[in-house]
């Protein structure tokens, strides 16, 4: 038998810390729960008044072995004299919890019975384990107070040994809202969890009254990140949008104004998919652009709801950059995967990244970075070491250096393939197109690397820099610390979902694979026949950049080249010793682009390895049989009036660019 020592469990749970001694932690297995939710009882809007929650579908459960809790969220103010007439929550497993509690409250309670405008004792407790409906208590028709309230449910666990008493709490998965979800354990203060990156709380308020608006709707963010358009064409915005009125949002019309010249734009009007009172939807809002390429501060303000005045009034604007570029050109998302061997949650991030890889074959470039848990992995590499240390755990992804995610759920804590979501989310057009052009020398010791990079707008500083991956296929090993951890073996509740379900029956159990603190012996399930794919084994500058890789100033539609190697003369190593270097028909080089000032990866592109020989380019002579060309230029950036000996970089009528060899 083989056992190492486990590192602390926390490698196992996604966790966050509150107050200063409770730690809430997310039960990893959650989503394979065999568990059945039912439509509640409760309506989103009807002419009985309207359901207020932040989140309605359970999809992640959390705990921190506490015996107590409370739980809350928040009505705001702006409900203030409508009447609560049901409070509706779910339980994740009622046999280990006792002593279950409603109440409203002006401000969080210290003191049940003294602190509460209503309190009550709930006797018929509903779960998710057994009916997978909520518990709802009708109350007596306590008013919204002037400034809003709180309204919550609190428990004991009296089984604190079973799996969900553990994990008691019953959360969205989705992002985080403000007022979402607080909670207080024995002995600690309350704690706004917005920001956790937990979700919301999964409460639910049926309100009636006269204090409700029809029509309204706000952004969920006041800021979007930079977009690109094209001349004389749109730059697209994809914004969050909370329905703040009883009636479904299924248009919005809005206006754009130039925070440089005060102009605003006509109103234009886009459609929404029927978004319910406080509920979120996704709209993509449209932003013309001019004819000259320009960095401009814009703001979009929602003006109409379904036709009518927007009645909401907090939230209704949002700004942001827009950046006018020559043409478009399709960003390609990059996405580094930290991972380990060692990590038995880490197999969601092969599954993400699998899903990805077919989506999105041409536009998507995975990385997968290995780092060491539980013991030391075999392809851990030190050239990523400070990229790593900033990451907060594993499984983590990082979305072209802009966001931390989860490298299957995504920004969302419990959406199966909630990663492709945060990747549609970033793609759109780029500000500069790369090309990478990597080639054997003649003893395949040395990869040389040219990379091309075009912008598409005129800029007088260059903040801009190249950094390089290497990526292997096909990797293999024997010893033990090649086999992966998989912490998903005989989950169930996944079968609509192929990727992560593929993983629930690989593997095999070995008997006292590792022993806890304690020296009890632990049983794991291992996937001894790993093949692993796309594996970063060496990189250059992969922090910020290679200084003077790219020059001021930079002009539009001008080539840049840059030139690098990857030396493999002594082979390739890992931090444990072992080979690396094992095809080098699998092998690709990855050119990332960063913004220097940002560290965004703005654009990237990679290429299998041309043999010795080869230019990575076409061979074509210099006929009027040619595709036809918009722009040509000498490998140096300078525009060429004709076709000249030698490498040529051709803009095609199609948008796309050509390295090709002139031969005559």
């Amino acid at each position: 038998m083989i056992k190492r020592l486990l590192s602390l469990v926390t490698v196992l749970l996604a966790f966050c810390f509150i107050g200063n001694a409770q730690v809430l932690k997310r039960s990893e297995r959650s989503i394979g729960l065999n568990k059945v939710v039912r439509p509640n009882s409760l309506t989103r809007a009807s002419s009985d008044g309207a359901l207020f929650s932040y989140g309605i579908t359970p999809e992640s459960y959390v705990g921190a072995g506490a015996n107590h809790y409370d739980c809350a969220i928040f009505v705001p103010g702006k409900f203030a004299g409508n009447s609560i007439d049901v409070i509706g929550f779910y339980l994740v497993d009622k046999s280990a919890l006792t002593n279950v509690k409603c109440w409203i409250a002006k401000d969080l309670p210290s003191n049940l019975t003294t602190d509460c405008m209503y309190a009550a004792d709930v006797t018929s407790l509903s779960d998710l384990m057994t009916s997978g409906l909520p518990c709802l208590v009708k109350t007596s028709g306590v008013k919204v107070p002037e400034g809003g309230c709180y309204v919550g449910y609190s428990f004991d666990v009296s089984d604190l040994a079973a799996e969900y008493g553990q994990y008691p709490i019953a959360f969205d998965g989705g992002i985080d809202k403000e007022g979402g979800a607080y909670l207080k354990f024995t002995g600690e203060d309350w704690s706004n969890m917005y920001g956790q990156g937990f979700g919301n709380l999964l409460t639910m308020v049926q309100m009636s009254g006269d204090n409700f608006v029809g029509d309204a709707a706000s952004f969920s963010k006041t800021s979007f990140n930079r977009v690109i358009g094209a001349v004389n064409g749109t730059a697209k915005v994809k914004a969050t949008i909370m329905g703040e009125g009883v009636n479904p949002v299924t248009s919005l019309s809005y206006t754009v104004k130039d925070l440089s010249t005060g102009a605003v734009s006509s109103e234009q009007t886009v459609s929404a998919d029927g978004i319910a009172f406080y509920e979120t939807g996704s709209v993509v809002f449209e932003i013309p652009v001019g004819s000259e390429y320009s960095l401009s501060d814009k703001e979009i303000t929602i003006t109409k709801v379904n036709g009518e005045a927007n009645a909401a009034t907090d939230n209704v604007s949002m700004t942001g950059s827009v950046l006018v570029v020559t043409r478009e050109v399709p960003r390609n998302i990059v996405e580094e995967e930290f991972t380990a061997t060692g990590c038995p949650y880490c197999t969601r991030g092969y599954a993400g990244m699998d899903a990805l890889h077919d989506k999105y074959p041409d536009r998507f470039i995975g990385i997968a970075v290995h780092g060491d848990v539980n013991y030391s992995d075999p392809m851990r590499i030190t050239d990523y070491n400070t990229v790593m240390s900033g990451i907060g755990g594993f499984p983590t992804a990082l979305l072209n250096r802009i966001n931390e995610v989860d490298p299957y759920f995504g920004s969302s804590s419990g959406t199966l393939l909630g990663i492709v979501n945060d990747v549609e989310s970033y793609m759109g057009p780029a500000e500069a197109e790369v090309v990478v052009s990597p080639v054997w020398n003649e003893n395949q010791t040395v990869i040389e690397v040219n990379t091309n990079v075009t912008f598409l707008y005129n800029g007088d500083t260059a903040p801009y820099a190249l950094g390089y991956v290497l990526l292997a296929d096909g990797l293999t090993g024997t010893s033990y610390n090649w086999w992966q951890y998989n912490g998903y073996y005989g989950t169930t509740g996944l079968a609509t979902e192929p990727y992560l379900n593929a993983w629930t029956t690989r593997g095999t159990i070995v008997e006292g694979m590792f022993q806890d603190y304690y020296g009890n012996s632990i049983d794991a399930c291992m996937v001894q026949d790993m093949v692993y794919d796309h594996i970063a084994i060496k990189a250059t500058s992969v922090s910020k950049g290679v200084s003077g890789s790219i020059k001021a100033p930079i002009v539009a539609d001008q080539v840049q080249t840059h030139t690098t190697t990857f030396n493999l003369s002594n082979g390739v190593k890992s931090k444990t010793g072992d080979n690396l270097l094992q095809d080098k028909s699998k092998l690709k080089v990855v050119a990332l682009l960063f913004n220097t000032k940002t560290g965004e990866i703005v654009n990237a592109a990679q290429s299998e390895i041309a043999p010795y020989g080869s230019t990575g380019i076409e061979n074509v002579s210099n006929s009027a049989d040619n595709v036809k060309e918009v722009a040509r230029y000498s490998i140096d950036g300078t525009q060429l009036n004709a076709p000249a000996k030698g490498i040529n970089i051709v803009k095609m009528s199609d948008g796309t660019t050509r390295k090709v060899l002139v031969n005559e």
